[in-house]
């Protein structure tokens, strides 16, 4: 696992569960993903970030490729959610959520604003490119978490403009 390269995969999917949003709490079936996260991902090596919004998830995960293959092989399978996407994959040398099993981030203001600044009035990440995919990563890179703390240490790699823009 240790020899292989980090690899990141981002994908769309939409929820097949009615939630509790605007509640100010995580959704019940959200709380069993991320639950699940923390205890299956550190095994495999893997972190990320979940958004969820509008009934569309947005996900990055990342970590050793076969074990991020092998993670979104089990997420397609899921039937909590449907129509899945896959946004962006690709190598990379560092991690941007190194201290996350699963970095759950709402930052509805955040995201909301990165919408408005794209002409887009709802979240809805099948309708998102290249740009919009790597600006939403960098928020939610720089995103707190308010509702769960770091678990992980797979190593920073450096300052956040480091693992941002893979820059030495």
């Amino acid at each position: 696992m240790a020899n292989q390269p980090l690899s990141r995969l981002t994908y769309a999917s939409t929820a097949n569960f009615d939630t509790n949003s605007g509640s100010g709490n995580i959704d019940l079936e959200i709380g069993r993903i991320l639950r699940a996260c923390k205890i299956n991902n550190p095994k495999q090596g893997i972190g990320g970030v979940l958004h969820y919004g509008y009934g569309y998830f947005f996900q990055g995960i990342e970590g050793p490729r076969d074990a991020v293959n092998r993670l979104y092989e089990r997420i397609t399978a899921d039937d909590r959610h449907r129509d899945l996407q896959v946004l962006s994959t690709h190598d990379t040398e560092t991690r941007f959520f190194p201290d996350w099993s699963m970095k759950y981030v709402p930052l509805e203001k955040d995201v909301e604003a990165l919408l408005k600044r794209h002409g887009m009035r709802k979240f809805n990440p099948y309708r998102f490119d290249d740009a919009i995919i790597d600006e939403l990563i960098r928020t939610l890179v720089e995103g707190r978490a308010p509702l769960n703390e770091p678990d992980q240490n797979y190593g920073r790699g450096g300052s956040l403009l480091k693992r941002i823009f893979g820059r030495r």
